[in-house]
């Protein structure tokens, strides 16, 4: 999609003027097109050349011819002159290869003698439409089984055309990983084989084109089934193609992550301290006091939720951690019947002594 100006100088190295000049350029049009020519033209294309040409692509299509000079205008010894012609690119190519020659067919002097001829060539290197990706976990590095993985798969048009067929797959682990949901829905969900197609990104999110610079968002929730050191999610773009008829070179991304087991929460039971009493010579007379403690701790649990897509725009899973949990291992006061019964046994204890 990119167009290629080129620029041909032509220099009198003689010692006579030159009255006219017949100039060819041929292109390879399996890889370049002349700039608003043929079925890649554009509103706003640049003219083909700033100079006066010819072009019939019902008799030759690789071919652009020139007369200049001519009318009296002479090109001296030394002088030099310059026509700029411009060419799209619409094929790829793997390597440097010549796309555009530049020859004189003929050069005549001011007595109509031919004199001298030149020619040049110019190699280039035609790039395709590229699609750059990207992929993301959310939790980033490790998730506990039982709990959601939301992953972000970005896809951009970094080229210069517009994109036209865009398929997704997207891989996983159906021993590690449970398919949950997608936004967009993909047209297949195979679990067993661990695989989500989308057919076409584009058809699917009511586009035409990915335009240059544009960015499309897919985003998949799973599952996590069982503890393991490192899963591999991947996402892979393959026959891509351009508004050209291009195919656009395979891309993939991929994010790995870790499964942890289940964890469990830590309980402590709460226990009774007593407290010692201090002992009396022959007679008692001070009065025993008895208290008692408990204390108990709850670690809180987390327990997360998956928060369904309810747009187009996004797919969530948001955990609930509450702040704190309610003090279940409270011993509280002691039972007043407990307390009475302890201070009988004392009262009993002392009238055994004042005997």
């Amino acid at each position: 999609g990119q167009i290629l100006e080129f620029t041909i100088r032509i220099t009198n190295t003689g010692s006579v003027q030159i009255a006219s000049i017949d100039l060819e350029d041929r292109f390879v049009g399996s890889i370049v097109e002349p700039v608003g020519y043929g079925s890649h033209a554009e509103l706003g294309d640049p003219p083909l050349s700033d100079t006066a040409y010819t072009y019939n692509a019902s008799i030759n299509p690789e071919l652009i011819t020139w007369s200049l000079l001519g009318d009296g205008v002479l090109l001296d010894p030394g002088e030099s002159l310059a026509v700029i012609v411009r060419l799209r690119a619409v094929h790829p190519t793997e390597d440097l290869q010549v796309v555009n020659r530049a020859e004189i067919a003929r050069a005549l002097d001011i007595e109509e003698n031919e004199v001298g001829a030149g020619n040049a060539s110019v190699p280039a290197l035609s790039t395709g439409a590229t699609l750059p990706m990207t992929k993301s976990a959310n939790p980033a590095s490790s998730v506990s089984a039982g709990m959601p993985i939301t992953y972000t798969i970005l896809i951009t048009n970094d080229g210069l055309i517009d994109i036209v067929s865009l398929p997704l797959h997207d891989i996983f682990d159906p021993n590690a990983l449970r398919f949950a949901s997608a936004n967009p829905k993909p047209d297949q969900a195979n679990q067993a084989s661990g695989e989500l197609t989308w057919n076409d990104l584009l058809a699917t999110t009511g586009r035409s084109v990915l335009a240059p610079g544009e960015t499309i968002r897919v985003l998949t929730v799973y599952t996590a089934t069982r503890d393991i050191a490192e899963t591999v999610n991947r996402a892979e773009v393959v026959g891509a193609q351009d508004s050209y008829g291009n195919d656009v070179q395979p891309r993939q991304a991929q994010a790995p992550i870790r499964i942890v087991g289940p964890s469990s929460d830590a309980v402590i039971v709460p226990t009774a301290t007593p407290t010692r009493f201090p002992t009396a010579g022959p007679r008692l007379t001070a009065i025993a006091e008895l208290t008692a403690t408990a204390q108990a701790q709850a670690t809180p649990t987390a327990e997360a939720t998956a928060a369904a897509p309810t747009t187009a725009a996004a797919v969530t899973a948001t955990v609930v951690v509450p702040a704190t949990l309610p003090n279940t291992g409270s011993g509280g006061d002691l039972s007043p019947l407990l307390v009475l019964i302890i201070a009988i046994s004392l009262l009993g204890s002392a009238l055994v002594l004042r005997r």
